[in-house]
């Protein structure tokens, strides 16, 4: 092993870096900020969890609209991929709508999640999310 190379358990040894200087005595790996518990870390994380779940699913229901347009009648086993997607957006759009946003940009990226149609809708279903919204802003107007 050269003399600039420091072992990692795990991680095989790479001396093509003959010019990168050795790490100094007592050089140790830290995570800075980012953890599973940072807020903005986990609000991040939720955010793009759902538009990626809406993403997915609007990919399943146009790839059925037009396998069934073409083939009206016909079943298509992208039919079956359909429940699964909605109810995996479904539960990304809960989760995030569990987190609170402490910020301006959080609560309007939790609003565009959680989308128009489902803060306007009636029902038990739709009243937690309007209320997850309505105590973020009553939050975000007492701090500001």
């Amino acid at each position: 092993m050269a003399a600039n190379i420091v072992p990692f358990p795990g991680i095989e040894a790479n001396d093509n870096f003959e010019s990168t200087p050795p790490p100094a005595a007592g050089f140790k790996l830290r995570l800075v900020s980012g953890g599973r518990d940072d807020p903005e870390t986990a609000f991040a994380r939720a955010y793009h969890d759902v538009m990626i779940a809406k993403a997915e699913r609007e990919l399943v229901e146009a790839r059925w609209m037009a396998d069934h347009c073409l083939n009206v009648g016909a079943y298509s086993p992208l039919w079956e991929q359909r429940e699964p997607a909605f109810q995996k957006m479904w539960s990304a759009v809960e989760r995030i709508a569990d987190i609170p946003a402490m910020t301006r940009s959080q609560l309007r990226r939790k609003k565009t999640a959680i989308g128009k149609l489902w803060l306007c809708a009636e029902g038990k279903l739709y009243d937690g999310f309007r209320a997850s919204v309505e105590r973020d802003e009553e939050r975000l107007r007492r701090v500001a």
